[in-house]
Formats: structure tokens, C-alpha cells, sequence
């Protein structure tokens, strides 16, 4: 399942707001083919730029790991954002 919307003030830009694959059935790429489903959906509508905020957490290494193999570029790091300790990455992907 994935949920994604228009950043506003931006122009092409949208959020991936919400990833989800059951746990049985991660590493069977089925995280990949969504991700590009949701691209090519995007393109369709004009999209040109893809991002993912997600957390600097250990316990969220997994999905770092699953951004840059679809292709995500960390671009920022907002310190102590969620919470003292609790850092927030933001990745992009181009839109093609």
C-alpha cells in the first residue's frame, strides 16, 4: 500500500507519505514494484520530483537501506526534529 500527495507551493513535487508491505513479504520486490508504480502514476500527472521523509532511528535502518536501493538520495537531515535524539531525513528521487 502506498499513499503519496502534492507538496504544496511546489511545482511536480509530491511526498511518499506511506510505504507498507507486509512483513512476509519483504525482500520479493514487491517494495520496488510499488515504487515504481507510484513513479509511473506520477509522471502521468506531471510529477517530476519524489520524496520520503523517514526517521534517523536504528530501528528504521531497513527502510533507509530500501530508499537508496529504489534510487532515493539522502538530502538533508533536520537534527532533533520527531524528538531530542530523534533525527529526520529527507530523501529525493527524480521523477522519469
Amino acid at each position: 500500500m502506498a499513499y503519496c500527495a502534492p507538496e504544496p507551493v511546489t511545482s511536480g513535487t509530491w511526498n511518499l507519505l506511506m510505504l507498507w508491505i507486509k512483513e512476509e513479504k519483504h525482500k520479493q520486490g514487491y517494495g520496488s514494484a510499488l515504487v515504481a508504480h507510484v513513479e509511473k502514476s506520477l509522471v502521468d500527472r506531471g510529477g517530476r520530483l519524489l520524496i520520503v521523509e523517514t526517521s534517523g532511528l536504528p530501528e528504521f535502518e531497513s527502510a533507509r537501506i530500501f530508499y537508496n536501493k529504489v534510487g532515493f538520495t539522502q538530502e538533508a537531515k533536520i537534527k532533533d526534529f520527531f524528538t531530542a535524539g530523534e533525527d529526520k531525513l529527507i530523501y529525493t528521487k527524480p521523477i522519469n
